[in-house]
């Protein structure tokens, strides 16, 4: 499966003079082809989206977006841009190139394409939305790029990977993986490609900038994708004259309440409303009496449960009661039928299903760390479809689902 991998377009690179100017991003995922569909894109693309968000970002954000989306919202996104704003655009999902010039694939276009040449009209050209931003301040583009290719009928007729593209002043184009070779989808199963993994574990360092950013983000690639069939070298090239930082200084990340959790790619989970962090996986420990609860969650550490977040025992632990409380989400409590979590999706807009920033959710009988006030052979545990919290036997089995405080 080839992809492309996510195109930040060029931003402007942010230095103290810089700081103030209004930053605009767009961002696109793919991932619902009829040929050869995607699992990552999607989820790029909203955890890129809530990301940058957070930083100071009015993003626009289209999922599995057909031809005519893609070439509206990049018009719409380059009529917000202006020498005073710092532009990005960023595209996860299948793209190609031929005869020098990138294509980024709509998700209508691959079956009905059966020559090389039809992608000058059935897919989006990666120079249009670089055309764009011209008269922008500062600009960057990152391209989360290329698996196997899904034009299998002209495939020779295409180059491998993504290619080289004409660099303007004041630009920044960052790609997956070395042009003219393939990247890595990831692990089964995993949330995120490993480019875009990294790049939003890094983007919220405080005083890194764009460049170290992305040095430390190719060294974390190349590192994950030393064992598999091809090592991913991300690249970039830049025509920039100042840096640009996501974070600077003690600047305060905005949180939109439009995006309640966000998946960090690294097994854990935020959430946006009350700053904890979340095991993903909420059913690692399955059924156990209490005090082997607070154990399991005492002793998690990196390692377990799909965690490479660097924790170590000790920082993880059971909710409390009124954590349980906030977690819930009213608008999808179930008391009739039991079989839906209070829970909403990441984005806020609706149920929460599996997969979407959490996995394994069960519906009830998850343990709390608060015992019952009037003895202490009782402990509060939630449950999780029909909102409300209980006292029981602290022999009793419940689900365990660890939390840690804030970073």
């Amino acid at each position: 499966m080839k992809r492309i991998l996510l195109i930040l377009l060029s931003f402007s690179i942010i230095s103290l003079p810089t700081l103030a100017k209004e930053r605009v991003a767009l961002v696109i995922g793919n991932s619902s082809y009829q040929v050869d569909p995607l699992s990552n894109p999607v989820n790029d693309a909203r955890d890129m989206a809530s990301t940058l968000g957070e930083l100071g970002f009015n993003v626009t954000l289209k999922l599995n977006a057909d031809q005519m989306t893609m070439e509206s919202a990049i018009e719409a996104f380059g009529e917000k841009l202006n020498k005073n704003t710092v532009g990005l655009f960023y595209f996860s999902g299948h793209g190609a190139q031929y005869e020098g010039e990138n294509f980024l694939i709509p998700v209508n276009s691959i079956h009905r394409m059966s020559a090389a040449a039809h992608l000058r009209y059935k897919a989006v050209p990666a120079g249009y939305v670089l055309g764009t931003m011209q008269d922008n301040g500062l600009n960057i583009v990152i391209l989360d790029a290329c698996r196997d290719n899904p034009f299998k009928g002209f495939s020779k007729s295409l180059g491998q990977g993504l290619t080289r593209m004409p660099n303007a002043e004041g630009t920044l184009i960052a790609y997956a993986t070395a042009p003219g070779t393939v990247a890595w989808t990831g692990e089964a199963g995993e949330r995120n490609s490993p480019y875009t993994k990294h790049l939003l574990r890094f983007m919220k360092q405080p005083n890194l900038s764009i460049e170290s950013l992305l040095k430390k983000v190719r060294k974390a690639v190349i590192q994950e994708t030393l064992n598999t069939r091809t090592v991913q070298k991300p690249w970039y090239e830049a025509s920039i004259s100042d840096d640009f930082y996501f974070v600077k200084g003690f600047q305060r990340l905005t949180t939109h309440s439009s995006y309640r959790y966000t998946d960090n790619g690294n097994g854990t989970v935020t959430d946006n409303r009350s700053g904890l962090i979340w095991l993903k996986n909420a059913n690692c420990f399955g059924y156990q009496d209490w005090g082997t609860a607070r154990r399991s969650a005492t002793n998690l550490a990196s390692g377990q449960c799909g965690l490479r977040d660097g924790s170590r025992r000790g920082m993880w632990r059971l909710p409390t009661k009124e954590e349980w409380q906030a977690m819930i989400d009213k608008k999808y409590v179930d008391r009739q039928n039991y079989n839906q979590p209070a829970l909403s999706n990441a984005a806020g807009t609706g149920k929460w299903k599996e997969g979407d920033a959490f996995s394994g959710v069960q519906t009830h009988n998850y343990w709390s760390s608060t015992t019952f006030a009037p003895t202490t052979a009782l402990a509060w545990f939630v449950y999780f479809s029909n909102g409300y919290v209980y006292n029981t036997n602290k022999t009793n089995m419940r689900y365990v689902w660890p939390v840690r405080g804030r970073q």
